[in-house]
């Protein structure tokens, strides 16, 4: 399975920043542009917002996860875990 695909999202890493009227804003990790905006009005923006933050980190996590463990594994015996993943980052990447 091959999950290498050229990135089209915002290199992060992302950070999180107070919105002024509620919320979070999520951007670049110097602090020059804003992309999503999390708003407070209901009871798990603060997880959210964090989730939608680490969402390139754990991109990149789970690509070096299936590097490393993929080749232990004989074709037709590969754990779901390993196809889990790689059916994420497709969906992240614009694939099915």
């Amino acid at each position: 399975m091959k999950t290498e695909k050229k990135q089209t999202h915002t290199p992060g890493p992302w950070t999180l920043r107070n919105h002024p009227k509620g919320g979070y804003n999520i951007g670049d990790n110097n602090g020059d542009t804003s992309f999503a905006r999390i708003s407070d009005h209901w009871n798990n923006y603060e997880a959210d917002a964090r989730l939608i933050a680490a969402a390139p980190d754990l991109l990149e996590a789970v690509k070096r996860l299936i590097k490393d463990l993929e080749p232990a594994y004989m074709p037709g015996s590969i754990p779901g875990s390993i196809e889990a993943g790689c059916a994420a980052i497709a969906k992240v990447e614009g694939g099915k």
